[in-house]
C-alpha cells in the first residue's frame, strides 16, 4: 500500500502511513483538477487542505514520539481518520455521477489507505496496553512493599512523644504522621493515574471505521453534509 516495505519502527511506519494518506489526497485533487463539477472540485479542495494540514501537524509531533511512551498514541489519536474516511467516502458517494474511472479510482486509493490507519493504531494501541500493564505491576511492586513498611511501622512503633518539639510551628509528629501517610497511599495514585491514562486512550480511540464518536472531532461541515444527506433521504 504504501509502495515498498514498512518500516520496523512504529513510529516510522505511522509516519510512512500518514505521508500516504496525504500524497493519495494531493494526487486525488489533481485528477479532479479537470472535473466540470465546480462544487465538486471546490469540496475536495476543502477535504485535501484539511487533510494535509492535520498530516503535517502530526508527521511533527511523529518526530520525537517512541513506542511505549503515551506520545505516539496521543499523536495517532491527534489523526482523525474516522472525520477523513467519512469524507472521502461522503464525497464519492455524492458526487458519484460526476466522477470518471480514473476519479473513482483515486477516490478508492484514498480510502483504502485511510481504512488501513484505524486497525494500525488499534494494533499499536493493544501492544501499549500490555507495555503500560506491565509497567502498573512493576510501579506497585516498587511502591507497595516501601507503602506497607511505612505504614507498618507507623502503628506499631510511633507513640505520641517519638519526636517531640515542633518545626515551622508544627508538632514534629504531625510531620511525622503526614509524611507516613503519603508514602502510604503512593500505591493508589500510581495505580490511578496509569488506569485513568488507560481508560482515556481507549475511550478516544473507540472507533475505526467511519464513525465519530466525540462531538469535538467533527467539524462544523460534517454536521451540515449529515442534515443534507437527511435532507435528500426524506
Amino acid at each position: 500500500m504504501i509502495g515498498s516495505i514498512g518500516l520496523p519502527d512504529p513510529a516510522a511506519f505511522l509516519r510512512q502511513l500518514i505521508l500516504t494518506t496525504k500524497d493519495r489526497a494531493e494526487a486525488l485533487e489533481d485528477v479532479l483538477a479537470e472535473n466540470s463539477d465546480d462544487e465538486l472540485r471546490d469540496q475536495v479542495d476543502q477535504f485535501v487542505a484539511a487533510l494535509i494540514e492535520n498530516a503535517n501537524e502530526v508527521e511533527e509531533q511523529l518526530d520525537d514520539a517512541e513506542f511505549g511512551e503515551f506520545n505516539l498514541l496521543r499523536t495517532a489519536m491527534n489523526y482523525n481518520h474516522s472525520w477523513k474516511l467519512y469524507g472521502a467516502l461522503w464525497l464519492r458517494s455524492e458526487y458519484e455521477d460526476s466522477l470518471d474511472d480514473e476519479e473513482r479510482s483515486a477516490f478508492d486509493e484514498l480510502i483504502d489507505v485511510l481504512m488501513f490507519f484505524g486497525p494500525t493504531r488499534e494494533h499499536f494501541k493493544a501492544l501499549y496496553f500490555q507495555w503500560e500493564l506491565v509497567r502498573l505491576i512493576r510501579s506497585i511492586l516498587i511502591t507497595a512493599f516501601p507503602a506497607l513498611a511505612v505504614a507498618i511501622a507507623t502503628l506499631l512503633y510511633l507513640a505520641p512523644t517519638s519526636f517531640p518539639g515542633m518545626t515551622f510551628g508544627v508538632a514534629n509528629i504531625i510531620w511525622i504522621v503526614s509524611a507516613s501517610s503519603a508514602i502510604s497511599i503512593v500505591p493508589f495514585f500510581v495505580l490511578t493515574s496509569i488506569v485513568l491514562r488507560i481508560a482515556t486512550i481507549a475511550k478516544r480511540t473507540s472507533a475505526i471505521g467511519p464513525f465519530i464518536l466525540h462531538e469535538s472531532d467533527r467539524g462544523g461541515d460534517i454536521d451540515q453534509r449529515i442534515n443534507h444527506s437527511f435532507r435528500r433521504i426524506r
